[in-house]
């Protein structure tokens, strides 16, 4: 699975948060198999709204999530709507996602840039 885009730019909210999404997509022709999708904010940001089918898992950290998923079929993208609260003194940051199935191939995280 693939995390596209690698850039975005958004506002900044009246109470200092942002609102993306991110899109995580299987672009192979293969459909994958049980696994999770895991979403990493930057340190100093924090969950507004706790992102849909996501949950953070015990003893992870406050800008860590994950989603447990049964398959996703070859072409699927996944539409993941995040809202955050950001540091007042940053224009950008940095969301990591990593992408794990029983039967995908192990890659690095995908890296977003959020601008603002």
């Amino acid at each position: 699975m693939v995390n596209k885009p690698k850039t975005t730019t958004t506002t900044r909210q009246p109470d200092g948060s942002i609102d993306f999404t991110i899109m995580v997509a299987n672009t192979s022709t293969t459909q994958t198999g049980k696994g999770a999708i895991y979403v990493r904010i930057c340190e100093p940001c924090t969950y507004v709204k706790e992102p849909d089918r996501f949950r953070k898992a015990p003893g992870a950290q406050d800008y860590d999530r994950e989603m447990m998923i049964d398959q996703v079929g070859a072409g699927i993208a996944i539409a993941i709507p995040l809202k955050i609260q950001v540091p007042t003194n940053s224009n950008n940051i940095q969301v990591s996602v990593t992408t794990r199935c029983e039967n995908c191939e192990v890659r690095p995280s995908d890296k977003l840039y959020v601008n603002f």
